[in-house]
């Protein structure tokens, strides 16, 4: 009879059953619950499952939206999002008490593709697909054998990218996989040679689902021809173990690389705005504002812009000087684009209460610097 052997102290599982968010890396490696002298497959099943109803933290959403914000920084960086065809099986000799692991960040318990994995998936591709003459071109460009060239391209980790489903609920990496083995008593040495009429015993397994983001750094034409293979070498061969049955086949995701790089510079305007001052805020939302109509060639036919425009004039009497004519310019805009014969009284008022606050600022000035 298999008996149960406990493995996490009863206060620790307590705690475990009582919080909503936990790391899966640390879940997986030490929160197994129990062990059974006869190993069973029901209780690893229902553990591994448990991992699978795991989201992102917010400390991964965070540091995801950092690493995307940085990657976009200069035109070094080149990232593109890839989606799986199918699932990901990557890191499962690593070490763990069910024999079975998954690539996972310490910090985060999020997947995660190491860059090196990343750049072996492309150089031995290309070295595969191309002449034997062209060879010495991809050591140059990705590495030699030797080691005495690590390449002209840097290959970063690729991030599992989190989507939002709802409101308030992302995407979950993990799905349940199984493996089936149909000759374990010949890989065990129990017998000489396999045999048809064996019976496959199922392992049930992590395997990671949805999209990842890929970065490389370097001069722009290199990692874009890199970006290139690694387009090819993703969607014809794949990552990871088990490639031959479909897994770890990616293809390249257009729409969402977009919808990243538009997420990057909200993410940096929201954190510019967030050092703005009043004045300095106010001007950039009129410039979007009319930015919005021009694109759209709408001169402003709701009244919103001329509405902002004139609390701004009314608020300028404590702005800077430097914003203050920053402000004249864009009413002169604004009176060109609305009114190019110049024939709205109330917009040549608006402009001559800009001119005349700029005016008495200017005279003050001079008066302020005598005092002192």
């Amino acid at each position: 009879m298999a008996e149960s052997i406990s493995l996490i102290r009863d206060a620790v599982m307590r705690h475990l059953n009582e919080t909503g968010s936990i790391n899966p890396s640390l879940k997986l490696q030490k929160c197994l619950p129990s062990a059974h002298t006869e190993k069973t497959n029901a209780e690893k099943t229902e553990f591994l499952e448990s991992i699978t109803d795991i989201g992102p933290c917010e400390g991964y959403l965070l540091a995801f939206n950092r690493w995307l914000t940085l990657s976009q920084e200069t035109t070094q960086f080149n990232g593109a999002a890839y989606r799986l065809k199918n699932r990901l099986l990557l890191g499962l000799n690593g070490n763990g008490v069910l024999e079975t692991g998954c690539s996972l960040t310490p910090n985060y318990g999020m997947p995660y593709i190491p860059g090196s994995t990343v750049k072996g998936a492309v150089r031995s591709f290309a070295r595969t697909m191309l002449f034997e003459e062209e060879r010495q071109e991809v050591d140059q460009l990705l590495g030699s054998d030797d080691a005495q060239s690590s390449g002209l391209v840097t290959f970063y980790d690729a991030w599992w990218i989190p989507e939002k489903k709802s409101s308030q609920h992302h995407n979950k990496p993990f799905a349940l996989d199984i493996v089936n083995s149909h000759h374990q008593e010949y890989y065990n040495g129990k017998v000489e040679r396999p045999s048809d009429f064996d019976s496959p015993i199922p392992n049930h397994l992590l395997a990671v689902q949805g999209s990842f983001l890929f970065v490389l750094a370097g001069p722009p034409e290199l990692t874009q021809l890199c970006q290139d293979l690694l387009e090819l070498a993703l969607a014809r061969r794949g990552i990871g173990a088990k490639k031959s049955s479909g897994y770890g086949l990616m293809e390249i995701n257009l729409s969402l690389t977009a919808k990243l790089q538009k997420k990057a510079k909200e993410i940096k305007k929201e954190k510019a705005a967030s050092s703005m001052t009043a004045s300095k805020k106010a001007l950039l939302e009129l410039t979007e504002k009319l930015e919005q109509q021009q694109s759209s060639n709408t001169p402003d036919s709701s009244g919103e812009l001329r509405d902002l425009l004139k609390q701004s004039i009314e608020n300028a009497l404590c702005w800077p000087q430097e914003d203050i004519e920053s402000l004249q310019s864009f009413a002169q805009e604004c009176i060109r684009y609305w009114d190019p014969k110049r024939k709205n009284k109330k917009l040549k008022a608006q402009l001559q209460q800009v001119n005349e606050i700029s005016s008495e600022r200017q005279e003050a000035s001079p008066l302020a610097n005598n005092q002192t």
